[in-house]
């Protein structure tokens, strides 16, 4: 593994604005709101109930993730890797860490959204164990797309 996982801070916001910009942009920017600005992160890592956690090849910031918690419960927000660094395990090695740091917090159920035609993200939750608790109809506003709940319990 030639990258470290740590913890989100303020020297990392416009690197990982730009990885959001890249990986969540579609449509009509204007109406998705899915993309988070450098500010939404600023305001996330700000918070005691959120986990937000950044791979990191020396200075650049080359993937995310982010998780919010709500007593035994985290949801997660966002899971996103540099489009070149993708298929590498980055992803699955985020959300290993962020388990970590969940069971740390004591917690037992985890909660998230995904885009119904995002196969790759798909098959990382469920690798990871999440299975399919339903759908949101018309869930993502930039095209209408059905958003698929995944949960996974411990």
């Amino acid at each position: 593994m030639d990258y470290v996982i740590k913890n989100m801070q303020e020297e990392h916001l416009s690197q990982v604005a730009a990885i959001e910009r890249a990986s969540f942009g579609r449509g009509d920017k204007a109406k998705s709101y899915e993309i988070w600005s450098e500010q939404s992160y600023r305001d996330e890592i700000a918070k005691d109930n959120s986990v937000n956690l950044v791979a990191c090849q020396g200075d650049e910031v080359i993937g995310y993730c982010s998780m919010y918690t709500c007593l035994d419960e985290g949801h997660i927000t966002k899971v996103a890797v540099l489009e070149s660094h993708r298929g590498k395990g980055i992803a699955r090695n985020l959300m290993d860490t962020m388990f970590a740091r969940g069971a740390e917090l004591g917690l037992k159920f985890y909660e998230l959204e995904v885009r119904r035609s995002n196969e790759a993200a798909i098959a990382l939750y469920t690798g990871r164990g999440f299975q399919l608790a339903g759908i949101r109809k018309r869930y993502y506003t930039d095209n209408g797309e059905d958003a698929a709940i995944y949960t996974m319990e411990l």
